[in-house]
C-alpha cells in the first residue's frame, strides 16, 4: 500500500487545474452580483427564512433585482414561502442551471427544487453508518455547486438564507470573500440571545461585518383592538 510520501504526482488528473477552473467559473457568476448578504441565526425557529423572503420582497418593491440562495440544505423553506412549487422545472443548459422564479420575480435556488417530490427529505447517503465528517463534506460540496452552477445573471442583491448555527458561514466566506456582511436574527429570549451573541463574536473575529441585528417576534398586533403587545 502506498502512502502520501510515495506519491509523486496526481496521476494525470490535473487536480489543480480543475480547482482553478471551477474557482474561475464561480468568480464569473459572482462578479455579476453587486451585493451579497447572509442572513443567519445561532439557532432555529427565529423566523430567519420568513425575514429573508420579506427583505427580498421589499428590495424588489424598490426596483432592485434580487436572488435568494437557500443554503439551509436539510430544511429548505424559501420555495414554500415565495410560492415556488416542486413542479417548477429548472432550465438546464451548457451554461448552467437557471434559478426558479418566485413571487415578484425573485430568483431562487434551493435543494427543494432538486428533490423528486415536495415531501422528499434530503438524503445524503444510504449508508446509515456514514460518518458525520463525510456527510458534512457532501453538504459543503453541494453548497459550492449551488452557487457555482446557478446562472444568476446580473443581480443587485443575492441573499443567502443560512441554516441554523454558525458553521456554514465558513464555507460562504471561503466561496465569496467579498461578502458584504451578515444580518443576525434573534428572538426576545435569553437562550436565543445567548446563542446569537456567539455567532456575532465569531463573525467579528473572522472580519465579517455585522450589518444588521433583528429581534424578531418581539410584539404582536391584537386582531380586536389593533394595539401592539409584547410577546
Amino acid at each position: 500500500m502506498k502512502t502520501y510520501d510515495d506519491l509523486t504526482s496526481d496521476g494525470g488528473s490535473n487536480i489543480m487545474d480543475q480547482v482553478v477552473y471551477q474557482r474561475g467559473k464561480l468568480r464569473q457568476r459572482l462578479d455579476k452580483i453587486k451585493h451579497k448578504v447572509s442572513l443567519m441565526s445561532g439557532k432555529g425557529g427565529v423566523g430567519k427564512s420568513s425575514l429573508t423572503a420579506n427583505i427580498a420582497a421589499c428590495l424588489v418593491s424598490q426596483g432592485y433585482t434580487v436572488g435568494i440562495l437557500d443554503a439551509d440544505l436539510n430544511g429548505p423553506s424559501i420555495c414554500k414561502l415565495l410560492g415556488v412549487s416542486n413542479d417548477q422545472k429548472l432550465k438546464i443548459t451548457q451554461e448552467g442551471v437557471y434559478p426558479g422564479t418566485g413571487a415578484l420575480g425573485i430568483k431562487i435556488m434551493s435543494m427543494d427544487m432538486l428533490l423528486p417530490s415536495a415531501d422528499s427529505p434530503v438524503m445524503w447517503t444510504e449508508d446509515k453508518d456514514a460518518s458525520a465528517v463525510w456527510v458534512s463534506t457532501m453538504e459543503s460540496t453541494a453548497l459550492t455547486e449551488l452557487l457555482r452552477d446557478t446562472v444568476w445573471g446580473e443581480l443587485d442583491f443575492l441573499l443567502i438564507d443560512m441554516p441554523p448555527g454558525s458553521d456554514r458561514i465558513d464555507n460562504i466566506r471561503d466561496l465569496m470573500p467579498e461578502l458584504e456582511g451578515v444580518v443576525e436574527i434573534t428572538i426576545p429570549s435569553s437562550v436565543s440571545q445567548h446563542i446569537v451573541s456567539k455567532s456575532i463574536t465569531k463573525n467579528t473575529a473572522m472580519g465579517v461585518p455585522i450589518i444588521g441585528l433583528v429581534e424578531n417576534m418581539a410584539t404582536y398586533v391584537c386582531p380586536h383592538c389593533n394595539q401592539e403587545g409584547t410577546l
